[in-house]
């Protein structure tokens, strides 16, 4: 288990099927919930299922994400959140936090193979857990 003093930033990171949300709560101590977008994602497509994916993605980015790090900032806490740098945001948010005086950790949790983060996406949706399109997978990797 991580537990650093001061502002800490933790990143999580790692392939579709990685296990970053199973295993990210054992890994890094933080106040606050680790932020999963994917867990907002799922969230919202049970409340509203006529919205597409790809909307319901924009809404968690643009205000969730958004406003879970300005809490964090404004409130001086630490933050912890899981990506697979399948965009810049990450990238914008580790300066944010950089600037705002946090320290940046990141935690990469790799797969051996493409076809494992597929097989461990199947068995995750299997279990009542979020899809990833094979392409995604294969993009985000």
């Amino acid at each position: 288990m991580i537990k650093k003093e001061g502002l800490n930033l933790f990143i999580i990171a790692g392939p579709n099927g990685a296990g970053k949300s199973v295993f990210s709560s054992s890994i890094v101590k933080i106040d606050d919930e680790i932020f999963d977008g994917d867990k907002f994602v799922s969230e919202l497509k049970e409340k509203y299922p006529e919205i597409g994916s790809d909307l319901l993605q924009d809404r968690v980015d643009e205000y969730e994400f958004r406003q879970a790090k300005e809490n964090a900032i404004n409130g001086k806490t630490s933050f912890a959140f899981e990506t697979n740098f399948s965009s810049s945001d990450p990238t914008k948010s580790l300066r944010e936090f950089r600037n705002a005086g946090y320290k940046v950790n990141l935690i990469f949790m790799g797969m051996n193979s493409i076809a494992e983060c597929i097989q461990r996406v199947r068995i995750r949706v299997r279990s009542g857990g979020h899809r990833v399109l094979e392409e995604s997978i294969v993009y985000n990797l």
